[in-house]
């Protein structure tokens, strides 16, 4: 009861930080030295009771965002190619294997835990009943049981073996695009000049999306969906803290929330009139029963409508990698995505 009081007595804090610091390397093929700038996002969190300070908590924050972001920083690794033969380093390579399909095993440890409760849940179940289990019962606890560790073997060992497959240095060009998301190399003493022609090296990626960093990125100063030369920006969260300012010219925010009420309005509508159609077969004598059922589905179209219209974006933000502070964007016009890589900066 006392750790529940106290508990309900404090007060917490997030305070995000992003660092950033040069990566030198030595090629292995061309033994060409050159370097990129890597960024790293780390979030410092702090407590205090609602009668004590709160800057204590912001600056113990701050403290543990900057060392967090340091050791961020000091084990960083980006598959930058070489900006003299288009080399990947071995380290870069083991980097992106390392970071190839890891919800893998996040699938497989859930399918683990899911079926072994199954099974826990049927031996349980028979338990209770003080009767010995019949052998179809014992089968399919063993067969649930199995299930899971070949399921979660199976998943981890699969995205094992796929790493393998990766290998970017099999298909070598010496003039490589960088990869989404990764900074761009220069050649050690020429980064002013790598910088302003950065646009050259960007990666190849389907039209209408871009993938940017966080630290650096800058939109041209048009709407992102009609285009028109626009001041006003649209606030859009992605991620614990963090968020982009999309420029959206107000119409255009208009005609969005207008699409959206409309989409909403129209499923609650289309749910009460089904519901409505669905109340005339209840049985004889469910008459009372007419208005819950129409409510009831009204409600779920309702809800159904709200997710539909939560899809109506000017950009869609696909994913978000909070340590490195990347995000992947798709515009809906993909002009804007061109538009980006002409006169914006992602990386």
């Amino acid at each position: 009861m006392l750790i529940h009081l106290l508990a309900q007595t404090q007060k917490y804090v997030s305070v995000p930080r992003v660092g950033q610091v040069e990566k030198s390397i030595r090629c292995e093929r061309c033994n060409c030295q050159y370097g990129y700038v890597v960024y790293r996002r780390a979030i410092g969190r702090g407590t205090y009771p609602i009668w004590g300070r709160k800057e204590k908590a912001i600056h113990a924050a701050n403290s543990k965002a900057e060392i967090e972001v340091q050791k961020l920083l000091k084990r960083a690794i980006e598959p930058v190619p070489c900006p003299s033969c288009g080399w990947l380093q071995s380290t870069m390579v083991r980097e992106m294997r390392r970071r190839f399909a890891r919800w893998m095993i996040g699938a497989g440890v859930v399918a683990l835990v899911v079926f072994l409760l199954t099974a826990g849940v049927i031996y349980l179940s028979k338990i209770d009943n003080r009767r010995s289990m019949s052998a179809g019962t014992r089968t399919l606890i063993a067969d649930a049981i199995a299930l899971a560790m070949a399921l979660c073997a199976g998943s981890i060992a699969a995205r094992y073996a796929l790493t393998f497959l990766i290998d970017p240095n099999g298909t070598y060009r010496t003039d490589r695009p960088t990869i989404p998301g990764s900074p761009i190399g220069y050649r050690i003493g020429d980064r002013a000049t790598a910088s302003k022609s950065a646009h050259q090296s960007l990666p190849d990626e389907r039209p209408g999306r871009v993938t940017a960093q966080l630290a650096v990125v800058r939109f041209p100063a048009q709407c992102c969906r009609c285009m028109t030369e626009t001041a006003s920006t649209k606030a859009i969260r992605c991620g614990t803290s963090s968020q982009i300012d999309l420029p959206v010219c107000h119409s255009c925010m208009s005609r969005e929330k207008t699409a959206k009420i409309l989409v909403t309005v129209g499923g609650a509508v289309v749910g009460f009139v089904s519901g409505c159609a669905g109340g005339f077969y209840l049985p004889r004598g469910e008459n009372e029963l007419f208005l819950p059922v129409a409510f009831g589905i009204a409600v779920i179209g309702t809800v159904l409508g709200f997710l539909m219209a939560h899809r109506i974006q000017i950009a869609k933000f696909s994913r978000f990698e909070p340590d490195r502070n990347v995000v992947r964007i798709d515009f809906k016009n993909h002009q804007y995505a061109v538009l980006m890589r002409e006169e914006g900066r992602l990386v």
